[in-house]
Protein backbone atom coordinates (compact mmCIF):
# COMPACT_ATOMS: atom_id res chain seq x y z
CA UNK A 1 0.00 0.00 0.00
CA UNK A 2 0.80 3.56 -0.53
CA UNK A 3 1.57 5.08 3.06
CA UNK A 4 1.06 8.83 1.21
CA UNK A 5 -1.57 9.81 2.87
CA UNK A 6 -3.20 13.37 1.82
CA UNK A 7 -6.96 14.56 3.88
CA UNK A 8 -7.02 11.65 5.82
CA UNK A 9 -7.74 9.58 2.68
CA UNK A 10 -5.26 6.81 1.40
CA UNK A 11 -4.97 5.94 -2.75
CA UNK A 12 -4.99 2.01 -2.53
CA UNK A 13 -4.55 1.05 -6.07
CA UNK A 14 -3.24 2.49 -8.87
CA UNK A 15 -5.24 1.53 -12.35
CA UNK A 16 -2.53 1.23 -14.87
CA UNK A 17 -2.58 0.05 -18.94
CA UNK A 18 0.31 0.37 -21.53
CA UNK A 19 -0.44 1.90 -25.09
CA UNK A 20 2.05 2.55 -27.48
CA UNK A 21 2.04 3.56 -31.23
CA UNK A 22 3.71 1.06 -33.42
CA UNK A 23 2.63 0.79 -36.95
CA UNK A 24 3.58 -2.29 -38.09
CA UNK A 25 2.82 -2.67 -42.13
CA UNK A 26 4.64 -5.91 -43.07
CA UNK A 27 2.46 -7.61 -39.99
CA UNK A 28 -1.15 -5.36 -40.81
CA UNK A 29 -1.20 -6.90 -44.50
CA UNK A 30 -0.17 -10.11 -43.06
CA UNK A 31 -3.33 -9.98 -40.74
CA UNK A 32 -5.71 -8.83 -43.19
CA UNK A 33 -4.73 -11.96 -45.40
CA UNK A 34 -4.77 -14.37 -43.04
CA UNK A 35 -8.46 -12.88 -41.56
CA UNK A 36 -9.67 -13.44 -45.14
CA UNK A 37 -8.29 -17.25 -45.15
CA UNK A 38 -9.96 -17.90 -42.10
CA UNK A 39 -13.60 -16.34 -42.84
CA UNK A 40 -13.39 -18.57 -45.77
CA UNK A 41 -12.44 -21.82 -43.75
CA UNK A 42 -14.03 -21.50 -40.53
CA UNK A 43 -16.97 -20.18 -38.83
CA UNK A 44 -14.74 -18.31 -36.33
CA UNK A 45 -15.38 -17.93 -32.55
CA UNK A 46 -18.31 -16.49 -30.81
CA UNK A 47 -16.90 -15.24 -27.21
CA UNK A 48 -16.96 -11.72 -26.63
CA UNK A 49 -17.93 -10.21 -30.09
CA UNK A 50 -21.46 -9.23 -31.02
CA UNK A 51 -21.39 -9.46 -34.78
CA UNK A 52 -18.43 -9.18 -36.72
CA UNK A 53 -16.15 -12.40 -37.07
CA UNK A 54 -13.64 -13.64 -34.28
CA UNK A 55 -10.81 -16.15 -35.45
CA UNK A 56 -10.12 -19.33 -33.37
CA UNK A 57 -6.93 -19.19 -31.77
CA UNK A 58 -4.00 -19.22 -33.94
CA UNK A 59 -0.10 -20.07 -33.54
CA UNK A 60 2.10 -17.00 -32.84
CA UNK A 61 4.53 -16.58 -35.39
CA UNK A 62 7.82 -15.97 -34.31
CA UNK A 63 7.68 -12.17 -36.06
CA UNK A 64 4.76 -11.16 -33.71
CA UNK A 65 6.01 -13.00 -31.35
CA UNK A 66 9.29 -10.57 -31.19
CA UNK A 67 7.04 -7.06 -31.71
CA UNK A 68 5.05 -8.16 -28.71
CA UNK A 69 8.65 -8.50 -26.85
CA UNK A 70 9.66 -5.25 -28.00
CA UNK A 71 6.63 -3.67 -26.91
CA UNK A 72 6.98 -5.37 -23.90
CA UNK A 73 10.06 -4.49 -22.87
CA UNK A 74 9.65 -1.35 -20.95
CA UNK A 75 6.30 -2.71 -19.31
CA UNK A 76 8.63 -5.74 -18.26
CA UNK A 77 11.24 -3.06 -16.52
CA UNK A 78 8.69 -1.02 -14.85
CA UNK A 79 7.66 -4.53 -13.37
CA UNK A 80 10.98 -5.70 -12.64
CA UNK A 81 11.70 -2.20 -10.65
CA UNK A 82 8.57 -2.49 -8.59
CA UNK A 83 8.41 -6.31 -8.06
CA UNK A 84 12.63 -6.80 -7.67
CA UNK A 85 12.58 -9.11 -10.57
CA UNK A 86 15.51 -10.71 -11.93
CA UNK A 87 14.47 -12.22 -14.95
CA UNK A 88 10.98 -12.65 -16.49
CA UNK A 89 9.60 -15.18 -19.33
CA UNK A 90 6.59 -14.39 -21.30
CA UNK A 91 4.64 -17.13 -22.54
CA UNK A 92 2.35 -16.93 -25.30
CA UNK A 93 1.69 -19.34 -27.74
CA UNK A 94 -1.72 -17.93 -29.42
CA UNK A 95 -3.27 -15.00 -30.97
CA UNK A 96 -6.82 -14.21 -32.30
CA UNK A 97 -8.35 -11.62 -34.79
CA UNK A 98 -11.28 -9.20 -34.20
CA UNK A 99 -13.24 -7.84 -37.08
CA UNK A 100 -15.84 -5.52 -36.58
CA UNK A 101 -18.34 -4.01 -39.14
CA UNK A 102 -20.31 -1.31 -38.94
CA UNK A 103 -22.80 -1.54 -35.58
CA UNK A 104 -20.97 -4.50 -34.46
CA UNK A 105 -19.22 -4.48 -30.92
CA UNK A 106 -16.95 -6.32 -28.37
CA UNK A 107 -19.35 -7.15 -25.14
CA UNK A 108 -17.87 -6.54 -21.46
CA UNK A 109 -15.32 -9.29 -20.38
CA UNK A 110 -12.11 -10.12 -18.87
CA UNK A 111 -9.76 -12.57 -19.61
CA UNK A 112 -8.68 -13.93 -16.57
CA UNK A 113 -7.89 -17.74 -16.02
CA UNK A 114 -5.49 -20.21 -16.05
CA UNK A 115 -2.70 -18.76 -15.16
CA UNK A 116 -2.75 -15.70 -17.49
CA UNK A 117 -0.62 -12.91 -16.56
CA UNK A 118 -1.47 -10.08 -18.92
CA UNK A 119 -3.78 -9.45 -21.82
CA UNK A 120 -2.53 -7.56 -25.83
CA UNK A 121 -4.33 -5.71 -28.19
CA UNK A 122 -2.62 -4.43 -31.33
CA UNK A 123 -4.77 -2.50 -33.70
CA UNK A 124 -4.28 -3.56 -37.32
CA UNK A 125 -7.20 -1.37 -38.52
CA UNK A 126 -9.20 1.01 -36.59
CA UNK A 127 -11.12 4.07 -39.07
CA UNK A 128 -12.18 7.43 -37.62
CA UNK A 129 -15.87 6.70 -35.50
CA UNK A 130 -14.62 2.80 -34.80
CA UNK A 131 -15.36 2.76 -31.53
CA UNK A 132 -12.95 3.52 -28.22
CA UNK A 133 -12.05 0.56 -26.02
CA UNK A 134 -13.86 0.85 -22.49
CA UNK A 135 -12.49 -0.61 -18.99
CA UNK A 136 -14.51 -1.16 -15.91
CA UNK A 137 -14.30 0.19 -12.56
CA UNK A 138 -15.07 -2.25 -10.89
CA UNK A 139 -15.72 -0.27 -8.03
CA UNK A 140 -19.35 0.12 -8.72
CA UNK A 141 -19.80 -3.74 -8.20
CA UNK A 142 -21.62 -4.50 -5.04
CA UNK A 143 -22.13 -1.76 -3.58
CA UNK A 144 -25.16 -0.68 -1.28
CA UNK A 145 -23.75 2.84 -1.08
CA UNK A 146 -23.34 4.04 -4.78
CA UNK A 147 -23.97 8.03 -3.84
CA UNK A 148 -20.27 6.96 -2.45
CA UNK A 149 -19.11 6.82 -6.14
CA UNK A 150 -20.36 10.06 -7.47
CA UNK A 151 -17.91 11.68 -9.36
CA UNK A 152 -16.45 8.54 -10.63
CA UNK A 153 -17.04 7.24 -14.25
CA UNK A 154 -18.10 3.85 -14.15
CA UNK A 155 -15.91 3.24 -17.44
CA UNK A 156 -12.56 4.60 -18.39
CA UNK A 157 -12.63 5.16 -22.30
CA UNK A 158 -9.82 4.45 -23.94
CA UNK A 159 -9.81 6.94 -27.73
CA UNK A 160 -7.41 4.56 -29.50
CA UNK A 161 -6.01 4.51 -33.24
CA UNK A 162 -4.28 2.52 -35.91
CA UNK A 163 -0.97 0.86 -34.67
CA UNK A 164 -1.80 1.04 -31.11
CA UNK A 165 -0.59 -1.73 -28.89
CA UNK A 166 -1.91 -2.58 -25.57
CA UNK A 167 -1.01 -4.29 -22.43
CA UNK A 168 -3.09 -4.47 -19.51
CA UNK A 169 -3.61 -7.10 -16.26
CA UNK A 170 -5.62 -9.81 -17.96
CA UNK A 171 -8.41 -9.39 -14.95
CA UNK A 172 -9.20 -6.18 -16.03
CA UNK A 173 -13.00 -6.06 -17.65
CA UNK A 174 -13.05 -4.17 -20.66
CA UNK A 175 -15.42 -3.56 -24.16
CA UNK A 176 -15.28 -1.87 -27.28
CA UNK A 177 -18.22 0.50 -28.60
CA UNK A 178 -19.86 -0.30 -31.59
CA UNK A 179 -18.16 0.31 -35.07
CA UNK A 180 -19.76 3.65 -36.67
CA UNK A 181 -17.54 3.98 -39.46
CA UNK A 182 -18.49 2.48 -43.10
CA UNK A 183 -15.34 0.33 -42.65
CA UNK A 184 -14.19 -2.55 -40.71
CA UNK A 185 -11.86 -2.36 -37.42
CA UNK A 186 -9.39 -4.86 -37.22
CA UNK A 187 -7.01 -6.13 -34.11
CA UNK A 188 -5.52 -9.19 -32.50
CA UNK A 189 -5.43 -9.84 -28.54
CA UNK A 190 -3.79 -12.49 -27.12
CA UNK A 191 -2.77 -13.22 -23.17
CA UNK A 192 1.08 -13.61 -21.91
CA UNK A 193 2.10 -14.99 -19.20
CA UNK A 194 4.90 -13.86 -16.75
CA UNK A 195 7.19 -16.41 -15.12
CA UNK A 196 9.21 -14.66 -12.35
CA UNK A 197 12.39 -15.11 -11.10
CA UNK A 198 12.93 -13.33 -7.80
CA UNK A 199 15.83 -11.81 -6.29
CA UNK A 200 17.28 -13.86 -2.86
CA UNK A 201 18.46 -10.87 -1.35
Amino acid sequence: MDNNQKNNFINLFRFEIYLNNDIQEKINSDIIELLTRQKLSNGGNQISNVGGFQTIPLPMEDNYKAFIKKNISNYIKNYKMLKKIKTVEVVGEHFWINENNYSNYNMLHSHLGNSVSLTGIYYVKHPLKSGKLGFYNTNHEGTSLPFIFEGFDTYNWVDVTEGDFLLFPSSYRHCVEPNLSDENRISISFNLKLIENLHDD
